[in-house]
Protein backbone atom coordinates (compact mmCIF):
# COMPACT_ATOMS: atom_id res chain seq x y z
CA UNK A 1 0.00 0.00 0.00
CA UNK A 2 1.56 3.54 -1.16
CA UNK A 3 2.01 5.60 2.11
CA UNK A 4 0.21 9.07 2.00
CA UNK A 5 1.78 12.10 1.47
CA UNK A 6 2.25 14.89 3.28
CA UNK A 7 0.11 17.59 2.63
CA UNK A 8 -0.29 20.39 5.12
CA UNK A 9 -3.53 22.18 3.05
CA UNK A 10 -6.61 19.90 1.95
CA UNK A 11 -7.00 22.86 -0.79
CA UNK A 12 -4.06 22.17 -2.75
CA UNK A 13 -5.99 19.13 -4.00
CA UNK A 14 -8.29 20.92 -6.51
CA UNK A 15 -5.27 22.99 -8.07
CA UNK A 16 -4.79 20.37 -10.99
CA UNK A 17 -7.03 22.00 -12.69
CA UNK A 18 -6.56 25.53 -11.94
CA UNK A 19 -3.10 27.53 -12.03
CA UNK A 20 -1.01 27.39 -9.55
CA UNK A 21 1.88 30.01 -8.13
CA UNK A 22 5.48 29.70 -7.43
CA UNK A 23 6.01 32.16 -5.06
CA UNK A 24 4.39 35.20 -6.06
CA UNK A 25 4.53 33.88 -10.10
CA UNK A 26 1.97 31.24 -11.53
CA UNK A 27 3.58 27.95 -12.35
CA UNK A 28 1.36 27.64 -15.28
CA UNK A 29 0.16 24.53 -17.16
CA UNK A 30 2.68 25.20 -19.94
CA UNK A 31 5.49 25.19 -16.81
CA UNK A 32 4.24 22.18 -15.77
CA UNK A 33 4.03 21.27 -19.07
CA UNK A 34 7.87 22.25 -19.99
CA UNK A 35 9.25 20.80 -16.81
CA UNK A 36 8.29 17.25 -17.06
CA UNK A 37 8.75 17.42 -20.70
CA UNK A 38 12.40 18.66 -20.25
CA UNK A 39 13.19 16.52 -17.24
CA UNK A 40 12.26 13.24 -18.86
CA UNK A 41 14.21 14.20 -21.75
CA UNK A 42 17.38 14.78 -19.44
CA UNK A 43 17.12 11.60 -17.65
CA UNK A 44 16.32 9.86 -20.69
CA UNK A 45 19.86 10.92 -22.04
CA UNK A 46 21.17 8.90 -19.22
CA UNK A 47 21.88 12.18 -16.32
CA UNK A 48 20.79 11.24 -13.10
CA UNK A 49 18.18 13.70 -10.97
CA UNK A 50 20.66 15.81 -8.96
CA UNK A 51 22.80 16.62 -12.49
CA UNK A 52 19.17 17.65 -14.19
CA UNK A 53 18.36 20.00 -11.14
CA UNK A 54 21.57 21.40 -10.95
CA UNK A 55 20.82 22.33 -15.22
CA UNK A 56 17.36 23.92 -14.29
CA UNK A 57 18.75 25.69 -11.34
CA UNK A 58 21.80 27.42 -13.94
CA UNK A 59 18.94 28.09 -17.28
CA UNK A 60 16.85 30.10 -15.07
CA UNK A 61 16.44 33.71 -15.24
CA UNK A 62 13.84 34.91 -12.63
CA UNK A 63 15.78 34.67 -9.10
CA UNK A 64 11.98 33.24 -7.82
CA UNK A 65 11.90 30.27 -9.98
CA UNK A 66 16.00 29.55 -9.22
CA UNK A 67 15.30 29.89 -6.06
CA UNK A 68 12.37 27.10 -5.98
CA UNK A 69 14.49 24.66 -8.21
CA UNK A 70 17.40 25.01 -5.98
CA UNK A 71 15.10 24.33 -3.04
CA UNK A 72 14.40 20.95 -4.76
CA UNK A 73 17.87 20.55 -5.48
CA UNK A 74 18.88 20.56 -1.81
CA UNK A 75 16.19 18.61 -0.69
CA UNK A 76 17.64 15.97 -3.35
CA UNK A 77 20.95 16.42 -2.01
CA UNK A 78 19.45 15.18 1.77
CA UNK A 79 18.46 12.33 0.52
CA UNK A 80 14.38 12.30 -0.35
CA UNK A 81 13.23 11.03 -3.69
CA UNK A 82 11.90 13.29 -6.43
CA UNK A 83 8.32 12.66 -5.42
CA UNK A 84 9.15 13.37 -1.85
CA UNK A 85 10.92 16.75 -2.86
CA UNK A 86 8.42 17.60 -5.42
CA UNK A 87 5.46 17.14 -2.56
CA UNK A 88 7.76 19.43 0.06
CA UNK A 89 7.18 22.56 -2.35
CA UNK A 90 3.18 21.89 -2.08
CA UNK A 91 3.09 22.95 -5.88
CA UNK A 92 2.23 19.50 -6.92
CA UNK A 93 -1.07 17.76 -6.36
CA UNK A 94 -1.84 13.73 -5.27
CA UNK A 95 -2.29 13.21 -8.83
CA UNK A 96 1.23 14.07 -10.11
CA UNK A 97 2.96 13.17 -6.40
CA UNK A 98 1.67 9.23 -6.99
CA UNK A 99 2.24 8.71 -10.04
CA UNK A 100 6.06 10.28 -9.86
CA UNK A 101 6.40 7.62 -6.32
CA UNK A 102 5.00 4.37 -8.10
CA UNK A 103 6.86 5.34 -10.94
CA UNK A 104 10.42 5.89 -9.12
CA UNK A 105 9.57 1.98 -7.32
CA UNK A 106 8.68 0.70 -10.61
CA UNK A 107 11.60 2.05 -12.70
CA UNK A 108 9.61 3.61 -15.24
CA UNK A 109 10.20 7.28 -13.88
CA UNK A 110 10.57 8.46 -17.36
CA UNK A 111 7.57 7.23 -18.64
CA UNK A 112 5.53 8.74 -15.91
CA UNK A 113 7.25 11.92 -16.69
CA UNK A 114 6.49 11.26 -20.15
CA UNK A 115 2.69 10.75 -18.97
CA UNK A 116 2.29 13.91 -16.81
CA UNK A 117 3.86 16.36 -20.09
CA UNK A 118 1.20 14.65 -22.24
CA UNK A 119 -1.17 15.32 -19.71
CA UNK A 120 -0.28 19.19 -18.75
CA UNK A 121 -0.20 19.62 -22.67
CA UNK A 122 -3.97 18.10 -23.45
CA UNK A 123 -5.25 20.37 -20.22
CA UNK A 124 -3.55 23.12 -21.82
CA UNK A 125 -5.40 22.92 -25.11
CA UNK A 126 -8.37 22.41 -23.51
CA UNK A 127 -7.71 25.51 -21.33
CA UNK A 128 -6.96 27.25 -24.92
CA UNK A 129 -10.11 25.94 -26.53
CA UNK A 130 -12.34 26.94 -23.82
CA UNK A 131 -11.23 30.42 -23.44
CA UNK A 132 -11.62 30.73 -27.16
CA UNK A 133 -15.11 29.47 -27.18
CA UNK A 134 -16.15 32.00 -24.15
CA UNK A 135 -14.30 34.79 -24.75
CA UNK A 136 -16.29 36.21 -27.52
CA UNK A 137 -19.54 35.62 -25.82
CA UNK A 138 -18.72 37.00 -22.85
CA UNK A 139 -16.93 40.42 -24.63
CA UNK A 140 -20.53 40.97 -25.66
CA UNK A 141 -22.52 40.33 -22.98
CA UNK A 142 -20.34 42.65 -21.20
CA UNK A 143 -20.31 45.17 -23.90
CA UNK A 144 -24.25 45.00 -24.20
CA UNK A 145 -24.44 45.40 -20.07
CA UNK A 146 -22.08 48.81 -20.60
CA UNK A 147 -23.76 50.54 -23.45
CA UNK A 148 -27.83 49.45 -21.82
CA UNK A 149 -26.57 51.48 -18.07
CA UNK A 150 -24.53 54.12 -20.33
CA UNK A 151 -28.20 54.52 -22.18
CA UNK A 152 -29.93 54.29 -19.13
CA UNK A 153 -27.87 56.58 -17.35
CA UNK A 154 -27.37 59.85 -19.73
CA UNK A 155 -29.24 59.34 -22.61
CA UNK A 156 -32.51 58.38 -21.66
CA UNK A 157 -32.99 61.23 -19.55
CA UNK A 158 -31.80 63.63 -22.51
CA UNK A 159 -34.57 62.52 -24.63
CA UNK A 160 -37.12 62.51 -21.10
CA UNK A 161 -36.87 66.11 -20.87
CA UNK A 162 -38.06 66.53 -24.69
CA UNK A 163 -40.64 64.72 -23.93
CA UNK A 164 -41.68 66.96 -21.21
CA UNK A 165 -41.97 69.78 -23.17
CA UNK A 166 -44.66 68.16 -25.65
CA UNK A 167 -47.12 67.83 -22.76
CA UNK A 168 -48.32 64.42 -24.41
CA UNK A 169 -49.55 61.36 -23.36
CA UNK A 170 -46.51 58.86 -24.05
CA UNK A 171 -46.77 54.99 -25.02
CA UNK A 172 -46.63 52.53 -21.52
CA UNK A 173 -43.02 51.24 -22.83
CA UNK A 174 -41.78 54.34 -22.97
CA UNK A 175 -42.75 55.34 -19.67
CA UNK A 176 -41.45 52.12 -18.30
CA UNK A 177 -38.23 52.66 -19.63
CA UNK A 178 -38.30 56.14 -18.29
CA UNK A 179 -38.80 55.26 -15.14
CA UNK A 180 -36.51 52.30 -15.24
CA UNK A 181 -34.06 55.00 -15.93
CA UNK A 182 -35.23 57.51 -13.24
CA UNK A 183 -34.40 54.37 -10.82
CA UNK A 184 -30.81 53.56 -12.40
CA UNK A 185 -29.76 56.89 -11.87
CA UNK A 186 -30.83 57.62 -8.44
CA UNK A 187 -29.47 54.06 -7.26
CA UNK A 188 -26.71 53.77 -9.63
CA UNK A 189 -24.19 53.55 -6.90
CA UNK A 190 -26.30 51.66 -4.51
CA UNK A 191 -27.02 48.87 -7.03
CA UNK A 192 -23.06 48.88 -8.13
CA UNK A 193 -22.52 48.31 -4.09
CA UNK A 194 -24.72 45.16 -3.95
CA UNK A 195 -23.73 43.83 -6.88
CA UNK A 196 -20.14 43.81 -5.80
CA UNK A 197 -20.99 42.63 -2.22
CA UNK A 198 -23.04 39.81 -4.19
CA UNK A 199 -19.86 38.95 -6.04
CA UNK A 200 -17.49 39.06 -2.78
CA UNK A 201 -19.96 36.52 -1.31
CA UNK A 202 -20.45 34.30 -3.93
CA UNK A 203 -16.62 33.78 -4.24
CA UNK A 204 -16.13 33.43 -0.73
CA UNK A 205 -18.90 30.44 -0.72
CA UNK A 206 -17.79 28.75 -3.94
CA UNK A 207 -16.11 26.07 -1.68
CA UNK A 208 -19.11 25.35 0.20
CA UNK A 209 -21.20 22.28 -0.07
CA UNK A 210 -24.39 23.72 -1.04
CA UNK A 211 -23.12 26.53 -3.53
CA UNK A 212 -21.06 23.39 -5.37
CA UNK A 213 -24.01 21.28 -5.22
CA UNK A 214 -26.17 24.44 -6.58
CA UNK A 215 -23.86 25.77 -9.12
CA UNK A 216 -23.43 22.37 -10.60
CA UNK A 217 -26.67 21.21 -10.64
CA UNK A 218 -27.98 24.89 -12.53
CA UNK A 219 -24.62 24.07 -15.23
CA UNK A 220 -26.55 20.83 -15.89
CA UNK A 221 -29.90 22.01 -16.35
CA UNK A 222 -28.32 24.87 -19.09
CA UNK A 223 -29.37 24.12 -22.38
CA UNK A 224 -25.51 23.69 -24.49
CA UNK A 225 -23.34 24.42 -21.07
CA UNK A 226 -24.61 21.08 -19.99
CA UNK A 227 -22.78 19.08 -22.64
CA UNK A 228 -19.97 21.18 -22.91
CA UNK A 229 -19.22 20.92 -18.94
CA UNK A 230 -20.12 16.94 -19.60
CA UNK A 231 -17.60 16.67 -21.93
CA UNK A 232 -14.44 18.91 -20.53
CA UNK A 233 -15.04 16.74 -16.95
CA UNK A 234 -15.61 13.30 -18.82
CA UNK A 235 -12.29 14.40 -20.56
CA UNK A 236 -10.30 15.21 -17.54
CA UNK A 237 -11.79 11.90 -15.74
CA UNK A 238 -10.41 9.54 -19.01
CA UNK A 239 -7.07 11.55 -18.87
CA UNK A 240 -6.38 11.66 -14.96
CA UNK A 241 -7.43 7.46 -14.80
CA UNK A 242 -5.32 6.84 -17.45
CA UNK A 243 -2.39 8.74 -15.95
CA UNK A 244 -2.51 6.50 -12.85
CA UNK A 245 -3.32 3.25 -14.40
CA UNK A 246 -0.64 3.66 -16.16
CA UNK A 247 1.27 4.31 -13.23
CA UNK A 248 0.43 1.07 -11.71
CA UNK A 249 -2.17 2.75 -9.01
CA UNK A 250 -4.34 0.51 -7.58
CA UNK A 251 -7.43 1.36 -8.52
CA UNK A 252 -9.63 2.26 -5.88
CA UNK A 253 -6.51 4.44 -4.91
CA UNK A 254 -6.50 6.11 -8.36
CA UNK A 255 -10.57 6.38 -7.98
CA UNK A 256 -10.59 8.43 -4.71
CA UNK A 257 -7.52 10.47 -5.61
CA UNK A 258 -9.77 11.48 -9.20
CA UNK A 259 -12.79 12.28 -7.04
CA UNK A 260 -10.97 14.81 -4.87
CA UNK A 261 -9.07 16.51 -7.59
CA UNK A 262 -11.66 16.40 -10.43
CA UNK A 263 -13.54 19.91 -9.19
CA UNK A 264 -17.04 19.02 -10.29
CA UNK A 265 -19.71 18.04 -7.58
CA UNK A 266 -21.80 15.75 -9.19
CA UNK A 267 -18.28 13.63 -10.57
CA UNK A 268 -16.91 13.84 -7.40
CA UNK A 269 -20.25 12.46 -5.80
CA UNK A 270 -20.45 9.58 -8.44
CA UNK A 271 -16.86 8.64 -8.09
CA UNK A 272 -16.96 8.02 -4.76
CA UNK A 273 -20.23 5.83 -5.15
CA UNK A 274 -17.89 3.94 -7.75
CA UNK A 275 -14.68 3.48 -5.34
CA UNK A 276 -17.30 1.66 -2.85
CA UNK A 277 -19.05 -0.53 -5.47
CA UNK A 278 -15.45 -1.53 -6.64
CA UNK A 279 -14.13 -2.00 -3.23
CA UNK A 280 -17.53 -4.00 -2.34
CA UNK A 281 -16.67 -6.65 -5.07
CA UNK A 282 -18.19 -4.87 -8.31
CA UNK A 283 -15.90 -4.55 -11.64
CA UNK A 284 -15.16 -1.26 -12.56
CA UNK A 285 -17.97 -1.30 -16.10
CA UNK A 286 -20.72 -2.26 -13.64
Amino acid sequence: MVEEPRQDKPESLSFLHKEIKLTQRKFSLSKKENFYSELGMLLGSGLDIKTAFTIFVKEQNNEQERSFFSGIYENLVEGNSLSEALNQTGKISLHEYYSLRIGEETGKIIEVLEELSTYFEVRLKQQRQLVSTFSYPVLVIITAFVVVIFMMNFIVPMFQDVFKRFNGELPALTRFVMHLSHILTRYFWLYTGVFIVGCVSLWSLRKTFTFRKVTSLLLLKTPVVNRLIKKLYMARFCQSMTLMISAHIPLITALDLVSKIIGFYPYEKALKKMGEDVLNGKMLYE
